[in-house]
């Protein structure tokens, strides 16, 4: 028997529940997050609510449960180092340890050693600890369409670091020098074309390339409106994105295969990265550039892939802790999916999300919904602010997923919206239109 613990309370930890629920093995699962999910609750023999960032709460429940593996799902935990005070306390975990991560957590770390190992596809950039060479680089960058500053991270989170775009030097100059009085800082180009991501599992040497998805994270229609972590996604039947060229694939698998090599000493007979890799990407009109590093799922991506995933979680689990990914048959059904995120209204700059959620009218045997930022009440689900919940459509066509779902997510009632735009055919045409004049440019 199975145990498996699966730490964290969001949407994306109930698909992994979910996908974990599908395996052909006998298995229990259990739950432990910062609240209790009502989605997991239902997949789950029992669930506890802790801080999972601190290590103790994680292990006392893991030793009750008898765990026979744990599945670190938040950025937040892995880089608090709960994969390396689990294993110390002889778990089997599956998650990168701190090790790998360290060199993942900075961004400045991350371009420095990204740029010694030439890795392809970097974006054009500089890090500065001092003011010395600031103003003629973002002139020089100014002129070329604009500049990205970004502060270094810390070990607590990803080097998908959220940056500020410029075109105005002086404003630019200005943000630069107030960040360097913590730190460095990395000025970037600033990239023109379509986002999208690579998600791979990776067992120090051996690949596994999941669907490509295709993200929103603008919070309304026609990708206006303030950043956030995502309102969507949609991923093709053929595991691919209609708007992106084979060659523009084959770039993202290649870097994707360099950084775990280089920077994660795969190929000096290191254990190397062991995990869920994501590689945040844009095709432009000088190929694939790299935006992002993270090691976990994609968030809202997995809920695209996690679904269509035909192998045991499990199995690839421990194929991935093992390292012998390359010996199970590993696959994905051939479906197009369209994720929408439903957010309270005020999101993402009001995140105190008020009121309930009704979900009662859809049906779940046409759409998939996995609950997030939610509580159980009397008659439905309280609003906790952030993500409520991810509706997936799902057929053989981008088409036939989007009318799918458009017919199911307009049954919500409550105090919250969506992008109703995600997966139209106008949300697809007005991507291939900008990315063919920013090709020809």
């Amino acid at each position: 028997m199975e145990k498996i613990l699966i730490v964290g309370s969001g949407a994306r930890e109930h698909a992994i529940a979910q996908a974990f629920k599908r395996s052909t093995g006998e298995i229990e699962l259990y739950n432990i997050g910062p609240w209790e999910n009502p989605g997991l609750a239902d997949l789950v023999k029992d669930s506890e609510v802790a801080d999972i960032t601190k290590h103790t709460a994680v292990i006392r429940f893991a030793k009750k449960i008898k765990a026979t593996l744990i599945f670190v799902g938040p950025s937040e935990s892995l880089y608090a180092g709960l994969v390396d005070k689990l294993e110390a306390a002889r778990f089997k975990v599956f998650g990168p340890n701190l090790k790998n991560l360290n060199l993942a957590a900075s961004r400045v770390t991350a371009m420095t050693q990204l740029t010694r190992s030439k890795v392809p596809g970097l974006p054009k950039h500089r890090v500065f600890d001092k003011e010395v060479g600031l103003l003629k680089f973002c002139n020089d960058l100014g002129i070329e369409g604009g500049f990205v500053v970004k502060p270094d991270s810390s070990k607590t989170g990803p080097v998908k670091v959220q940056g500020l775009d410029f075109h105005e030097v002086a404003e630019g100059v200005e943000y630069a020098e107030k960040l360097l009085k913590k730190g460095k800082v990395v000025i970037e180009q600033k990239l023109e074309g379509q986002e999208f991501t690579l998600m791979t599992f990776v067992d120090g040497k051996h690949f596994f390339h999941m669907p490509l998805c295709m993200p929103s994270v603008r919070s309304e229609v026609g990708d206006e409106g303030d950043i956030t972590i995502g309102m969507g996604s949609i991923s093709m039947a053929n595991h691919s994105i209609s708007l992106l060229q084979n060659d523009e694939v084959n770039q993202s698998h290649n870097m994707c295969e360099k950084i775990v090599r280089s920077m994660f000493n795969a190929d000096k007979g290191g254990h190397g990265y062991k995990g869920i890799l994501t590689l945040t990407l844009m095709a432009s009109n000088t190929g694939v550039k790299l935006i992002g590093i993270q090691p976990t799922f994609g968030d809202p991506e997995a809920m695209n892939v996690l679904p269509l995933l035909q192998t045991d979680l499990d199995v690839v689990c421990k194929a991935v802790m093992r390292g012998n990914l390359d010996k199970i048959p590993l696959k994905f059904t051939n479906r197009a999916t369209v994720v929408r995120y439903i957010v309270p209204q005020g999101y993402p700059t009001d995140i105190n999300g008020e009121g309930k959620l009704d979900l009662k009218g859809i049906d779940q045997h046409e759409v998939h919904v996995f609950l997030g930022n939610v509580e159980k009440c009397r008659g439905g689900l309280n609003l906790l602010g952030g993500p409520a919940a991810a509706v997936v459509g799902y057929a053989q066509t981008l088409t036939g997923s989007t009318k799918r779902l458009t017919e199911q997510i307009t049954k919500i009632k409550g105090p919250v919206k969506y992008r109703e735009d995600i997966g139209t055919a106008l949300y697809m045409v007005d991507r291939i239109s900008m990315l063919k004049r920013v090709r020809s440019s």
